[in-house]
C-alpha cells in the first residue's frame, strides 16, 4: 500500500467518524430541543390509572383510531370492555389540544408470570402544566365514576410458578358475596366472625408478649356444604382479597407464604387431596417428588415431605398478621401435626343442612316459611340447583326435600 492510498483511508476514517459523531450530536440536540419545548406525561399499565386514562379516552378519542385495543381493567377488573389505544403511534386531540401518544409493549425482562407490559406517553408542545393538571382532574372524575365497580368486587389470586421463582397473580375479579346468602346456624356463623375479629384486636397484644400473631382456620364437611362460599362472603365482609393455592402446589408453598400480598387471605382447598398431608408412620414419611431445574439447565428430582409445609405455616417465614384458611371433606386423613393448635386454632364443621338453614334459605329464596323437616344429607347446593337449575315452586321443592320418614 502506497502512501497516499494510507492517507485516504485515514482520512475517510477520520470523516466518517466525525459523520457519526455529529449524527449524535444532532440526534441528542433533537431529544433535548424536544423535551424543552414539549410536555410528557408517561403512564405504565402496572398503575391503576393506566385503565382510567383508557377509560377515558374511549370516551374522547380512541374509537376514531385506526389501531385500537380491548381491555377490561387491570386483569379484568372491570365488568365491561373498553375500547383503548392500540400500539404504536397516534396523533390526537386531547383536551383541545394536539398530542402525540405513544402505546409501546415492553417483552425484555419481563417475568413471565407478569402478564402484558404496556406504557403510554402523551405529548404536547409547549410548557403547560395546567395541561397536566387538568388532565389529572379528568382521570380523577373518570375514577370516581368507575369505582363503584372495583368497590362491589374482591380479587383472586393465584400462585404460578414455582418453588424459587414464581409469584401471586391477580388472576380475577369477583363480585363480593354478602353473609346473609350463607345458609349455616347463626350462631356458628357469627362465631367464626368474632374469632376473626378478635384476631384484627389482637395484633398488639400479641406483639407485646412475642407471640406469632397468625390464624388458621379449617371447615370441614361434604362436598357442596358450602365450605368455600362461607370463605368468599367472610372476605367480603372484612374487605380481604383472597389467594388461592391448589392443594396440588403445596410443594410451593415456603415461597408462596414468604409472598404473600398485604390484605389477602391464604386458602388451600381440599388439602387431603395432597397425600403428603396425609397421617405419617415410621415407615411413611409421605415424600414427594418435585422436578427442579438447576441454574445450569440440569434437572433433579427432590424430596418434599410435611414438614416443610408445617415450617411455614408456624416458622419464621410464616407473615405477622396472617390468616389461613384449609378446606377438607376428609379431616380424618390429616396428620395431626398439620391440624394442632398454633398452626390451625379454629375447626368448624359445615355440615348438612337442618332446619335453621333450611328456613333460612326457603325465606331468602321463595319468602316462605319451611314448615317441614328436610331430607337427611341434603347440602345447600342441592337446595341451590333445585331453585336454579331446576326452577322448582315452592310446592315441588318441599315435595322434593321433605323427611317423610320424619
Amino acid at each position: 500500500m502506497d502512501k497516499q492510498t494510507l492517507i485516504a483511508g485515514i482520512i475517510a476514517m477520520c470523516g466518517t467518524a466525525i459523520l457519526i459523531s455529529f449524527k449524535q450530536v444532532i440526534i441528542n440536540g433533537f431529544w433535548w430541543l424536544l423535551r424543552v419545548v414539549t410536555t410528557t406525561v408517561e403512564i405504565a399499565n402496572t398503575h391503576v390509572i393506566f385503565h382510567t386514562l383508557m377509560e377515558y379516552l374511549e370516551r374522547t378519542t380512541a374509537l376514531k383510531l385506526r389501531v385500537v385495543r380491548f381491555m377490561n381493567g387491570p386483569w379484568g377488573q372491570f365488568p365491561y370492555t373498553t375500547v383503548s389505544v392500540g400500539s404504536g403511534i397516534h396523533f390526537i386531540k386531547l383536551l383541545g389540544r394536539n398530542a402525540l401518544v405513544i402505546m409501546t409493549e415492553h417483552t425484555q425482562g419481563m417475568n413471565q408470570w407478569m402478564g402484558e407490559k404496556l406504557s403510554v406517553s402523551i405529548t404536547i408542545i409547549g410548557k403547560h402544566p395546567e395541561f397536566v393538571n387538568s388532565l389529572r382532574d379528568a382521570l380523577d372524575e373518570t375514577s370516581h365514576r368507575i369505582s363503584y365497580h372495583s368497590e362491589s368486587l374482591m380479587k383472586v389470586y393465584t400462585y404460578k410458578g414455582d418453588e424459587k421463582y414464581g409469584n401471586w397473580t391477580d388472576t380475577l375479579s369477583i363480585h363480593k358475596r354478602n353473609l346473609d346468602t350463607i345458609y349455616i346456624p347463626a350462631v356458628q356463623k357469627n362465631r367464626i366472625i368474632s374469632v376473626i375479629e378478635e384476631f384484627h384486636k389482637s395484633g398488639n397484644h400479641h406483639y407485646q408478649k412475642g407471640i406469632p400473631h397468625h390464624l388458621g382456620i379449617m371447615f370441614s364437611g361434604p362436598p357442596g356444604t358450602g365450605k368455600t362460599s362461607l370463605i368468599q362472603a367472610l372476605a367480603s365482609h372484612f374487605d380481604i382479597h383472597i389467594c388461592y393455592l391448589h392443594s396440588s402446589e403445596l410443594r410451593y408453598i415456603q415461597n408462596a407464604m414468604t409472598l404473600l400480598p398485604k390484605n389477602a387471605w391464604l386458602v388451600i382447598e381440599d388439602i387431603d387431596s395432597n397425600n403428603v398431608t396425609h397421617h405419617r408412620t415410621a415407615d411413611n414419611k409421605k415424600l414427594e417428588k418435585i422436578t427442579r431445574i438447576k441454574k445450569n439447565g440440569a434437572i433433579e428430582q427432590v424430596d418434599f415431605a410435611l414438614s416443610q409445609i408445617l415450617n411455614c405455616w408456624d416458622g419464621i417465614l410464616a407473615s405477622e398478621g396472617r390468616i389461613l384458611f384449609i378446606t377438607t371433606n376428609h379431616p380424618e386423613k390429616i396428620d395431626p401435626a398439620l391440624i394442632r393448635p398454633g398452626r390451625i386454632d379454629v375447626r368448624e364443621e359445615i355440615g348438612y343442612v337442618n332446619r335453621e338453614s333450611l328456613s333460612l334459605f326457603c325465606e331468602s329464596f321463595y319468602g316462605k316459611t319451611a314448615d317441614f323437616d328436610i331430607k337427611p344429607q341434603t347440602t345447600v347446593s342441592d337446595l341451590q340447583n333445585a331453585v336454579i337449575v331446576d326452577k322448582l315452586t315452592f310446592v315441588d321443592f318441599k315435595r322434593k326435600f321433605v323427611n317423610i320418614g320424619a
